[in-house]
Parts: structure tokens; C-alpha cells; sequence
């Protein structure tokens, strides 16, 4: 019944409205080249406005076109592949919020980003962050279920580089150094460090690279110089505000960081509350 609520919300916030007009540049750009790649039957090279457009990773534009080969090319379609990944994210946080503290924790965790300031701002838009942000949740979702049920199980492993790879697909090389680094840091600050097999940690690698490989080696072979362009001039060199032409703004890391409060909003004014309750159950704890 929780499960069932979370999906009405969902479809009510996200779904029902997805059919609005599309104004914003960046919006009509990436739902335009899904179009472009559904007309043109070309899903290895992206096309805006006939021009290549190989600045992103292509599985949200696989995913819109689908949608669009589905439904029909329309704003709903265009936004559909987003509405479900908010509904997958929310669904996954449920469970690991059930698995943690029961039905009403999960629950809660699954409302609260679904009805977040920042995954409204950012999905109600024809953006690819919400991918990313399934795909790290799925990887670890797996991560968790392995850590704490299944260490002998090859699944789980298998599904934490599966996630691993659609976040690169979505969003590029974060996908991978974002979840990598942080359970690396886990088991360093852990008395428990845990690792998987040998064979299901070559297994996990192997699916990764079976998954990302394919794609950007196609790309590269039709493409001269793809892998210059895409990975140090769109990923690294933009990571470090040096990316050619010049044609964004970057913001100020603090800046970068007081944001999450907004994207948080409303939840975020619960904070202090969580810190004074996690400062008294570290008191209370022998």
C-alpha cells in the first residue's frame, strides 16, 4: 500500500504534467536530438540540428527516443523516461529505508525525494541527472544488499557494476568516481572491511566493460577524435573550468554547495533536527 502511494504521487507530480510545452534551450535540445536519432535510425552518433552532438552520453537520448518510437515524438514522451526514473529511485529508496527502520521510514524516504526542490527542478526539465541519480541509487541498493545479506552472492555485484555503467552512460566518468570513491571510503572508515570474491569482482568488472565499451569504441571509429573531445574536453577540462569554447558559467564551490540546501527544500529546514537527534543518540550510545 506504501509502494502504491509513492507511484500515485509520482505519476501525479511528474507524469500527469509532462505534456507541457518545452521553452528552455537546454530542455528542447536534448529532446530535440533523441528525435534526431529516432528520424535518422543513427544511435551511435547524436545529432542536434543536423550537427554531431557528442558532448553527452547517449542513454538518455536512447531512452527518449524509445519512448518517442513507443508513444509518438511529444513533450510527454520526451519527459516520460525521467518520470520513471523518479519512480524507480523513489521505489529503491523505500525499500532500503524499509530494510533500515520499516514501511513508514521507507516511505518517507521515497516521498521526500520524489517531492524535492531538486529532483523537481531537474526532472521536470529533459535533463540526464535524474539518470544518474537512479543508477547510483540501483548500484548501492546492490551494495547494501550485498553488504549486508549476500556477500557469497554474485548478484548484487553483478547489479553494483551494472548500476556503475548505466551512471556512466548517463552522466559520463562521475558515474563511476563518485560511487567508487565513496565505498572506498566506507571501507576505509569501517572495522568491516568486507570485499567481494575475486571471480564476482572480475565478473562485475567484465559486465562493466561489456556495457560502456561497445558504444564509445563505435563512437571513436565513426567519430575521429571523439575520445580527445568527449572525455578531456567535455569531462575533465569542464571539471576544471577550462573547457573550449567557453560558452557556460561555472559557480563558486561554496555556492555549489549551500545549492543542495535549496535542491533539498523542503527537507532540507529538517536538518538541524537530524544533527541535534544523531549528536544525542552518540551520547547515549555505550
Amino acid at each position: 500500500m506504501a509502494l502504491l502511494l509513492l507511484a500515485c504521487v509520482t505519476a501525479a507530480v511528474y507524469v500527469l504534467p509532462a505534456g507541457r510545452a518545452i521553452l528552455d534551450d537546454g530542455d528542447a535540445l536534448y529532446a530535440h536530438v533523441a528525435q534526431q536519432m529516432l528520424e535518422r535510425g543513427e544511435w551511435i552518433t547524436p545529432y542536434a540540428n543536423g550537427v554531431r552532438f557528442l558532448d553527452k552520453p547517449p542513454l538518455p537520448y536512447w531512452l527518449m527516443a524509445i519512448s518517442y518510437w513507443l508513444f509518438g515524438v511529444s513533450e510527454w514522451a520526451a519527459r516520460l523516461p525521467a518520470a520513471l526514473s523518479v519512480f524507480g529511485t523513489g521505489g529503491l529508496l523505500f525499500w532500503m529505508g524499509k530494510k533500515a527502520a520499516g514501511t513508514e521510514s521507507g516511505l518517507t524516504a521515497g516521498l521526500a525525494f520524489v517531492l524535492s526542490a531538486g529532483t523537481l527542478f531537474f526532472t521536470l526539465e529533459t535533463f540526464p541527472d535524474v539518470f544518474l541519480v537512479f543508477f547510483l541509487c540501483f548500484a548501492f541498493f546492490c551494495y547494501l544488499h550485498w553488504y549486508l545479506e549476500g556477500r557469497t552472492r554474485l548478484w548484487p555485484v553483478l547489479g553494483f557494476f551494472a548500476g556503475l555503467a548505466g551512471a556512466f552512460m548517463a552522466k559520463g566518468m562521475i558515474g563511476i568516481a563518485f560511487p567508487v570513491a565513496i565505498v572506498g571510503i566506507f571501507l576505509f572508515t569501517s572495522k568491516d572491511r568486507a570485499y567481494p570474491r575475486p571471480a564476482h569482482l572480475a565478473g562485475g568488472i567484465l559486465l562493466l566493460l561489456l556495457l560502456v565499451l561497445p558504444w564509445h569504441l563505435l563512437a571513436e571509429w565513426r567519430n575521429s577524435g571523439f575520445f580527445q573531445h568527449y572525455f578531456v574536453n567535455e569531462q575533465v577540462l569542464r571539471f576544471l573550468s577550462k573547457r573550449q569554447p567557453v560558452d557556460y558559467s561555472s559557480i563558486p564551490v561554496w555556492l555549489f554547495w549551500v545549492l543542495f540546501l535549496v535542491w533539498f527544500f523542503p527537507w532540507s529546514a529538517f536538518l538541524p533536527v537530524v544533527w541535534k537527534s544523531r549528536k544525542a543518540m552518540s551520547g547515549a550510545s555505550p
